[in-house]
């Protein structure tokens, strides 16, 4: 038998017999990790992101087995997972799996990330072999068995290739919901871990996106406890959670540029009313601690929430100029809300009531165009086989796009419509009479031929076409088509068809309708519009998953499609570039006097 001392150990047999350092993750980072991307690049320090410590050492503690991090951008969640994978591959190897959301992004993550943070950490250096198979793409094998794959969220077959005792889901929200015949990412990766039931850790990370997001479903459904971080006043010492709504600014200083460009926003304290900086607030971070909502004993599954305001990388100024983005552009609130507050949206549209229709009313008669300046009189139609509804809208001059509905109804011809947009006359209080400026008719349906030739017929009609495909980045755009369609019959002349960006306008038409009637930009309807219109005008809602417009339960939403061609008409007659004409005039009156101006001092 040979004694102990006659054994010959491999050099893998040794990494694996070594005696464990004792350190926790974030010890170990702060001692062996270089950061080679982003500003902070060197060694890794704590005390640049104190919050990252304990969710860190979640990882060391054995009864935890599920780590959650529901944070802003810019706070370093990433590299929670980072600074694990590393203290596992040195500290306690085995296999490990890191899922990203698209292979594009596995292939630039392994190359820009992964190798270039392993070769610059010499603890982990030292444990790679020379071997190429050993650094390939999407694989990593390390001298005392550790092992990593690089997977992503599209690929069942990539999910579901190897057992692994490690699990990194990385922004999760950005994961599809479900794999065709196979169910959701998450789920599949889950089941890579089954084999290690005691030893096994996953980590997930994302900022949130919808409530039905995977991120928000692990924190409400998963998450045995939901820990925020509580930081002390600089000056009274009491320990806050730090809340949105104690970042001020100035009261008479509403432009975002300015409240950024000149650091003008601060945190006040709760308790005693003190002014916090940025420099402060980082102070108090450094100082802060994690506290459970409702702790629990020996939690298996720990959530952690952190907004931006509390990363030493985001500016209180940042976060105050990012809301007033957002309350003067609600498009822009989404991304306040989970970019900043990393909490999901809600759509406020999917709440929407026929009662904010009926709000919109004015005093106004059917018919009857509004006594205020008009720029234009538009009018749209939405096509069907049996008729076409439409809508006459009045806009007002300026970039508020304010406009009226004049008239709106159901027509089974297309002679019948050429007579309520091109022969019908419209007329306000004062007897001003008014037409038709410019007609947009959807060419969709059984009736396609017969709109092509109406809009040949009448020049101010075009015929229109809607896309929702995200990759058409402009309002609309025009072409031409040759030929009737389903056949090759030619169209004398050819036919105009404008290509309408139908997510673009919808978004607006939103926004639209959630302006006060007495607000400049408001979207008024006359006193005598009926159930019919008001329904039509709630029937979409957008879906919270794809970003898309969709009708709820089949309802009818003609009228909806009509008003979103008459902001695309407004658009086409560049109204919001238009000036009323006393204002036109007063422009002029101050051009001119500028000349006179000018003028004199060059005679003197």
């Amino acid at each position: 038998m040979k004694t102990l001392e006659a054994v010959q150990f491999t050099e893998g047999e040794k990494e694996v017999f070594k005696p464990r350092s004792g350190l926790t993750v974030s010890e170990w980072a702060e001692k062996y990790r270089v950061v080679t991307t982003g500003s902070m690049k060197g060694k890794w320090r704590n005390i640049t992101t104190p919050y990252l410590k304990e969710p860190m050492d979640c990882f060391n503690v054995p009864y935890i087995r599920q780590i959650i991090l529901m944070f802003a951008p810019q706070t370093g969640k990433t590299q929670v997972a980072f600074n694990s994978l590393l203290y596992s591959i040195d500290e306690d190897p085995g296999s490990a799996m890191y899922v990203l959301s698209t292979e594009k992004t596995a292939e630039r993550m392994s190359k820009k990330r992964f190798l270039p943070m392993f070769l610059a950490t010499n603890k982990i250096a030292e444990k790679m072999t020379d071997k190429k198979a050993d650094k390939a793409k999407y694989h990593y094998r390390f001298r005392n068995g550790a092992d990593l794959m690089i997977s992503w969220a599209t690929s069942a077959s990539e999910l579901a290739s190897e057992s692994v005792r490690y699990m990194f889901f990385d922004e999760t929200d950005k994961y599809p919901q479900n794999l065709p015949g196979e169910g959701d990412p998450i789920t599949l990766g889950e089941m890579r871990t089954k084999t290690f039931p005691y030893n096994s850790k996953i980590i997930y990370m994302s900022t949130p996106t919808i409530k039905s997001g995977f991120i928000y479903k692990l924190m409400t459904e998963v998450a045995d406890e939901v820990r925020r971080y509580y930081v002390p006043c600089p000056s009274c010492g009491e320990f806050q959670l730090m809340e949105f709504e104690q970042i001020k600014w100035p009261s008479d200083v509403r432009d975002p540029r300015v409240i950024r460009r000149e650091k003008l926003a601060w945190y006040e304290c709760k308790h005693c009313g003190a002014i916090w900086n940025d420099i402060d607030r980082d102070r108090a971070v450094r100082n802060g601690k994690w506290v459970a909502d409702e702790p629990v004993d020996r939690p298996v599954a720990v959530g952690f929430h952190l907004p931006a305001w509390y990363s030493p990388f985001v500016s209180l100024s940042e976060v105050a100029a990012a809301f007033l983005k957002a309350h003067q552009d609600k498009t822009k609130m989404r991304a306040f809300v989970t970019q900043y507050k990393a909490e999901p949206y809600e759509e406020e549209q999917a709440e929407r009531e026929e009662k904010i229709i009926y709000d919109l009313r004015d005093d106004r008669p059917r018919g009857l165009v509004p006594s205020v300046p008009i720029a234009a009189i538009t009018a749209a139609a939405d096509t069907q086989d049996d008729g076409w509804f439409y809508s006459i809208r009045a806009w007002g001059f300026g970039r508020d796009l304010e406009s009226w509905l004049i008239r709106e109804g159901f027509v089974t011809t297309l002679d019948g419509l050429a007579k309520v947009f091109f022969e019908d006359v419209y007329e306000d209080v004062n007897g001003q009479k008014y037409v038709v400026n410019i007609a947009l008719i959807d060419s969709g349906g059984h009736n396609t031929a017969a709109v092509y030739d109406f809009c040949r017929f009448y020049p101010q009609a075009i015929a229109t076409k809607g896309s929702s495909h995200r990759s058409m980045v402009q309002p609309f755009r025009f072409s031409k088509i040759d030929v009737y369609p389903g056949t090759n019959k030619p169209i004398p002349g050819g036919a105009q068809l404008l290509v309408v960006n139908t997510l673009y306008y919808k978004d607006m038409l939103s926004v639209k309708l959630q302006i006060a009637p007495g607000d400049p930009g408001a979207f008024h309807v006359h006193s005598e519009i009926g159930e019919d219109y008001a329904k039509q005008m709630v029937a979409e809602v957008k879906d919270e998953q794809t970003g898309l417009w969709k009708c709820v339960g089949g309802k009818a939403n003609h009228y909806w499609d009509c008003e979103v061609l008459n902001l695309v008409a407004a658009d086409l007659l560049g109204i919001r570039y238009e000036q009323a004409p006393q204002e036109e005039q007063k422009q002029d009156d101050i051009k001119k006097f500028k000349h006179i101006k000018n003028q004199r001092r060059r005679r003197w």
